[in-house]
């Protein structure tokens, strides 16, 4: 087995060139996420731009499900970490902690991530620019919920 590409096992998340490791590749699948959406949202405008409406279209009752998705996914990522934190148990080790924080951030990520899709299922059915500007709205938060070690730390204090 070529253990260049095996799964770091605890001991190895342990130590600090471990974690590192560890936090680079949630690092990589964050950016996997994000150019999914931006590549998709990509698709959505060459599929729509000779159709699109620059007028939102407040009377289209999918476009008020898709504002109020994203709205609700967003609020609701803030609240990914508290939940998570209380359903699960306090962390042993550095490496149980560096792996609920993955779990935390994933999780958060793809209820982001379904606000946005939503929204860009709904510009490329209504061509209408406000889902449009929520899906930018949407990928522009997701970028910002970047991982981090400042946040990693700020996480696993608050228990």
């Amino acid at each position: 087995m070529d253990t260049q590409y095996a799964p770091l096992s605890d001991n190895e998340l342990n130590t600090p060139e471990g974690a590192k490791k560890f936090l680079f590749i949630t690092k990589i699948i964050h950016f996997a996420l994000v150019m999914g959406l931006v590549m998709f949202g990509g698709v959505a405008v060459l599929v729509s731009a000779k159709q699109m409406s620059f007028t939102p279209d407040f009377s289209n009752p999918v476009i008020w499900v898709a504002v109020l998705g994203c709205i609700i996914t967003i609020g609701l990522s803030f609240l990914m970490f508290p939940i998570y934190r209380k359903a699960s148990p306090a962390p042993a080790s550095p490496s149980t902690a560096l792996r609920q924080y993955q779990v935390m951030c994933l999780m958060r990520w793809a209820v982001i991530e379904g606000g946005a899709l939503f929204s860009a299922v709904v510009f490329i059915i209504s061509k209408n620019i406000l889902p449009l500007g929520l899906l930018v709205t949407s990928v522009v938060y997701l970028i910002s919920r970047y991982p981090s070690q400042k946040e990693f730390i700020e996480v696993t204090e608050k228990r």
